[in-house]
């Protein structure tokens, strides 16, 4: 299943952006990472789905590590992983791009099933590559995109950077429950298989997807 993730602001929200927001002297870091230059070429409009993964967790704290698990039959590939913010409009900065530690083509075992929830859960993937994420790193919804090297062909994984040392007044929550809710990766998603069929659903998910 292929989705892209919409974010909406309030419209106060925005005026209120735009009338006291400064990069001469952000109030927060939040604030102070948006005036950070932009990317504008990392959107995947045509994901491709002989490269495809996900990152062992939906969530981490600064200073952890993420461990992607993909699935491809390319030879090399590289991961360019970005934070998603609003950057002069741009919706991404690139953050760094580093390479696959598993020996390629690494082929990966078939998801393990339960045929009686239709539950499919690809846990049993190896990792692929591992980012420790910096300790300096803003919170954010962050994202990877895997690009082959041969044929371009392209395919994201989301997940999420807190700061549990943050005592913010304002919490952002991702829906990644209705993310995966709706992931029909491996045949069914909760609302049914390819298409909404209630008499064909999974009664269990998966955050071991893609997605």
């Amino acid at each position: 299943m292929r989705q892209k993730l919409l974010l909406t602001v309030c419209f106060t929200v925005f005026l209120a952006t735009q009338a006291y927001g400064s990069c001469s002297a952000p109030q927060n870091a939040i604030e102070a990472e948006n005036c950070n230059t932009g990317s504008n070429s990392w959107a995947v409009n045509n994901p491709d789905s002989t490269i495809q993964g996900f990152a062992s967790d939906i969530s981490y704290n600064a200073g952890d590590t993420v461990n992607f698990k993909i699935s491809t039959p390319a030879t090399a590939y590289h991961i360019s992983i970005l934070r998603m913010g609003y950057y002069q409009g741009n919706g991404a900065r690139l953050i760094t791009t580093i390479s696959p530690s598993a020996k390629l083509p690494q082929t990966q075992p078939a998801c393990l099933s339960d045929t009686s929830t239709n539950l499919v859960d690809c846990g049993n993937w190896a990792v692929s590559a591992s980012w420790t994420i910096p300790t300096t790193a803003v919170s954010g919804i962050y994202f990877a995109d895997i690009v082959r090297n041969d044929t371009g062909g392209a395919n994201q994984v989301f997940f999420v950077v807190r700061n549990d040392s943050s005592h913010s007044d304002v919490l952002f929550q991702t829906a990644d429950e209705s993310w995966e809710a709706y992931n029909g990766y491996g045949g069914h998603s909760l609302y049914g298989s390819n298409a909404f069929d209630l008499t064909n659903r999974a009664y269990k998910v998966s955050y071991n997807r893609p997605f």
